[in-house]
């Protein structure tokens, strides 16, 4: 079939960092998935020859992928409670970003998505349906909830002492230590 990928596995259980990759390769291999359920009689095949479906399933491809490398680049022995923090925050304000950019019509931060709707929305006149546009706007909402809902108001918040000690204003401090640090002398 011309394809990069020679065999394709299948497996029902994967472990959920994975899943992103799954679907970003079955979008890959969407023609051989085809194929594939075709030779099985799956019910499944309505499914991938539905233009809606597909459009959802890159979507989720997508948001699994930011997702992906979100948790991967908290992880690790050189990664700071700072720079995961900082990481979260930005991912919250993304979130917003990318639903505002979804409202528009804007699917640049989708890229699977994107090509999809290059590929097949132009050349066949099928642009993204309305309601899935409001169903991923309202997962991204829901997303964004969750994540400010699950970390209390204080916990993304990094103290700029921290990451630059010079930034502080230390004279309210000076005021009330330099009378004890006189006595030291």
């Amino acid at each position: 079939m011309g394809s990069a990928y020679e065999v394709l596995l299948y497996h029902t259980e994967v472990r959920w960092l994975s899943r992103g990759k799954i679907l970003e390769r079955s979008m890959a291999l969407r023609t051989e998935v085809m194929f594939f359920l075709k030779e099985k009689e799956s019910p499944l095949l309505e499914d991938f020859n539905s233009v809606e479906f597909i459009h959802g399933l890159t979507y989720l491809a997508d948001i699994l992928g930011h997702m992906n490398e979100v948790n991967l680049s908290i992880q690790g022995p050189e990664v700071y409670i700072m720079d995961a923090a900082e990481l979260l925050q930005a991912l919250l304000g993304k979130l917003g970003l990318w639903k505002r950019g979804l409202e528009v019509g804007n699917y640049a931060n989708f890229s699977m998505l994107e090509e999809v709707l290059l590929h097949d929305g132009v050349e066949r006149n099928k642009p993204l349906s309305a309601s899935l546009q409001n169903e991923m706007c309202e997962h991204l909402d829901t997303l964004q909830n969750s994540f400010t809902g699950y970390f209390s108001s204080g916990d993304l918040n990094v103290e700029t002492w921290i990451r630059n000690p010079f930034s502080t204003d230390v004279t309210p401090l000076m005021i009330q230590t330099l009378p004890k640090m006189i006595l030291l002398i």
